[in-house]
């Protein structure tokens, strides 16, 4: 009789330690299933930050093209010489400036300027700042060759 008293103890010592290791199982795949989701979450994130990033970039080069092309195609090359040469502005001359004025209002667009680039630095012809003591007014000469620290 004490042998199946024994036996009967031993069962349940057995049952007891089944239903820990099925709780700590369950807490082990509760554990692991919770891992697997934050892992594949940040993974995620950081897919969908860089494709984010990536499409920013392109479409403010797609604008800064945009811009660039417009302004190009209202400037007539002759008249960039003559500008160079005499340092008159005419009305045609108000005219692009004033569409530069318009498309530094844009979005995205924060400065715009052209010049006529040679080996050493760039003729400004025209500039969209608007404070007197960085404008580069037309004719300005910027020397890339002296230090600017």
């Amino acid at each position: 009789m004490t042998n199946n008293v024994d036996d009967i103890s031993k069962f349940k010592r057995f049952v007891k330690s089944l239903g820990r290791l099925r709780k700590s199982f369950r807490l082990k795949l509760s554990l692991g299933f919770v891992l697997v989701t934050l892992i594949i979450s940040i993974a995620m994130i950081l897919v969908a930050f860089f494709f984010f990033n990536n499409r920013i970039i392109n479409e403010n080069a797609n604008r800064a093209r945009m811009v660039a092309t417009i302004l190009a195609d209202s400037i007539d090359g002759d008249s960039v010489d003559r500008y160079l040469d005499t340092l008159e502005k005419d009305e045609e001359f108000e005219q692009i400036k004033d569409l530069i004025r318009i498309m530094v209002r844009k979005p995205g667009v924060v400065y715009i300027s052209v010049a006529r680039f040679t080996n050493g630095g760039a003729y400004y012809l025209f500039d969209s700042d608007d404070n007197e003591e960085t404008v580069c007014d037309l004719g300005h000469f910027h020397d890339w060759t002296e230090d600017t620290d």
